[in-house]
């Protein structure tokens, strides 16, 4: 192979180890069953440490230097800057401490699903604190100069500091503080009561609603989980998942609309660049956008009430009942402060974000420890919202 050749089949190596971790974590979340948790944390860590050694070859960066010589168009220049971007994360992170993180994530894992319930915070503090402890670690090793936070924040929305950010989620939370109190008491008055949904009528509904607005099942999959998520397991295949809630079907539905929109993004990445960093996210950043616009100013807007109305009259008339369109309206719409972030509304979700940002940076700055987390958090929440968490 010449080589730009060889730059191409080493990308679609990166994203063959990639899809193929994605596919056993979406396992884990979907169908795996509990006896198999721990070995699915060796699964996973696995091959977080091949993927590691794959960048690690010592071939590598002069692979990648020699088709910078031959770089010419714009598709070339893009996968060539992201494998450098690549290259950099990797060979900063040893194999062996990417293989403990990951296991030590889905070992956590495992523990929160199982005990999350109960609101038991002492059965998973000591394996949150490895999760903790090995992003310290992982802020050092990447950015041993900067905000550790910064480090980290770099992988998800490259760029973006604590500096630009902090600020906009301060007056964000300050002006939204002031006036949800008294806009949860005015949707109130308006919010009819649909009754409790028979789950299987809302997977019906979300699958319908969520292929009508163009994810395709050809090439994808919705299925359920403990905490909503899309995943991409390689092209043609993009699987979503969602959670549902007998008595409040806009939590599912809503949920199933959030994850679509990463679902059709993921989908409608140019078909001809398969296995390249062009067919992949540009960042999380980007990522949300699509989400929050479909679940947000497509699902909660009246125009799409009024469509959705007219679904639900003809094909699902016991979830609509006599309910008018300005009451489906009114019902995506209503503001209700609550602890769960992914059912909160568009007054209170930021809010939700701010709380785990601030928690988040004083943990990698060891200016929170995890057994003191429930403490803040609680206190957070009774600031910022003005509900206090029942447990810890």
């Amino acid at each position: 192979m010449n080589v730009r050749e060889q730059f191409y089949e080493f990308l679609k190596e990166h994203y063959l180890y990639s899809n193929v971790k994605a596919l056993v974590e979406w396992d884990q979340q979907v169908h795996l069953p509990g006896g198999g948790q721990d070995a699915r944390a060796e699964h996973i860590a696995f091959l977080a440490r091949k993927h590691a050694q794959h960048w690690q070859d010592p071939r590598v960066p002069e692979l990648i230097e020699s088709f910078s010589e031959q770089a010419q168009s714009e598709i070339d220049r893009a996968n060539l800057k992201e494998a450098r971007r690549e290259l950099t994360h990797y060979t900063a992170l040893p194999d062996e401490f990417i293989q403990k993180e990951a296991r030590a994530i889905a070992q956590c894992f495992q523990l929160w699903e199982e005990k999350k319930a109960s609101g038991d915070f002492s059965a998973v503090q000591n394996s949150l604190k490895e999760v903790v402890q090995c992003a310290r670690e992982k802020a050092s090793l990447l950015g041993p100069t900067k905000d550790p936070y910064d480090a980290l924040l770099d992988l998800f929305e490259p760029g973006l500091t604590v500096a630009e950010v902090a600020p906009i989620l301060q007056g964000a939370t300050d002006g939204l503080r002031e006036i949800l109190p008294a806009i949860e008491a005015k949707t109130a008055d308006h919010c009819a009561d649909f009754g409790k949904v028979p789950i299987e009528q809302q997977r019906a509904l979300s699958a319908r609603i969520v292929e009508a607005i163009g994810f395709s099942f050809t090439h994808g999959a919705l299925n359920e989980a403990a905490h909503p998520f899309a995943t991409t397991i390689g092209p043609g295949d993009v699987r979503l998942t969602t959670r549902y809630r007998e008595d409040d079907f806009s939590d599912g539905f809503l949920a199933s609309m959030h994850e679509a929109g990463h679902g059709m993004y993921e989908q409608g990445f140019s078909p001809e660049h398969p296995w390249t960093a062009v067919s992949d996210a540009v960042s999380m950043g980007i990522h949300e956008s699509q989400s929050l616009f479909w679940e947000s100013f497509i699902g909660r807007s009246r125009s799409f009430c009024t469509y959705l109305h007219g679904v639900l009259a003809k094909e699902f008339p016991s979830i609509i009942g006599t309910h008018s369109v300005e009451e489906l309206w009114q019902y995506f719409n209503r503001v209700k402060r609550g602890l769960v972030r992914v059912a909160a509304d568009e007054v209170s979700y930021c809010l939700h974000i701010h709380i785990r940002f601030e928690a988040e940076r004083m943990l990698i700055n060891n200016e929170l420890e995890v057994a003191d987390l429930p403490e803040y958090w609680n206190e957070r929440y009774e600031k910022d919202l003005g509900i206090r968490p029942p447990s810890a």
